[in-house]
């Protein structure tokens, strides 16, 4: 009988543990649902970006001041900035 009792208690302990977790447990799992969607926004673009670059390359190398090569160039920039924030974020929040 007090196998059982001990047995009870720790079901309810773990119960009552998952219970108050559960609240983190939604909250980071939003964070990384938000941080999955922005990924692939960004990869999408990024993904577009190389396609226009490859499809003006004709026009980018025979005029050296266009301005479309300058906003690709700054386009990497930022992305890449864009890219280490989220990364930096998701190291930080990371559960474990």
């Amino acid at each position: 009988m007090r196998l059982e009792s001990e047995v009870n208690e720790l079901y309810v302990q773990a119960n009552t543990t998952s219970i108050l977790l559960a609240p983190r447990l939604i909250s980071v799992l939003r964070r990384e649902t938000e941080s999955a969607k922005d990924q692939t926004e960004l990869t999408f673009l990024k993904l577009n970006l190389r396609m226009l670059e490859i499809q003006a390359e004709p026009y980018i190398l025979k005029d050296d001041n266009n301005g479309l090569q300058e906003g690709i160039r700054r386009w990497k920039l930022d992305w890449a900035d864009v890219d280490q924030r989220r990364r930096a974020r998701r190291k930080k929040t990371q559960v474990g």
